[in-house]
């Protein structure tokens, strides 16, 4: 049912006529805002440990691993949205190749 619903709202917004697919407008649907809360609820928990000289080595080491791993995937993604589609359809198909998905794909050496 959930699924219908959502394709019944996505077609609506396909016939609304809007110049470009910006943050500002996806602000207006409650599932992007819940989203941006709960991306945002994930940066906070990464900056909890401000004070460095209470927090045990447990707590250090889990924060510097989210930091890392967060800046990680921002450099990924950066990468990625500064290179071509084709790039990123090439990119997509070698992962899904490399998981064991579809079919097989000489491997050039």
């Amino acid at each position: 049912m959930v699924f219908l619903e959502l394709l019944i709202r996505g077609r609506a917004v396909l016939e609304e006529k809007y110049e470009a697919l910006t943050a500002n407008y996806l602000k207006k649907f409650d599932e992007f805002k819940e989203f941006q809360n709960i991306d945002n609820k994930n940066n906070d928990d990464e900056n909890t440990i401000s004070d460095e000289s209470s927090a045990t080595p447990i707590e250090l080491f889990e924060s510097s691993y989210k930091k890392l791993r967060n800046d990680i995937k921002n450099e990924l993604l950066e990468q990625i949205f500064s290179c071509s589609p084709f790039f990123f359809e090439k990119l997509v198909v070698d992962l899904l190749i490399n998981l064991g998905y579809g079919g097989f794909k000489k491997r050039s050496r």
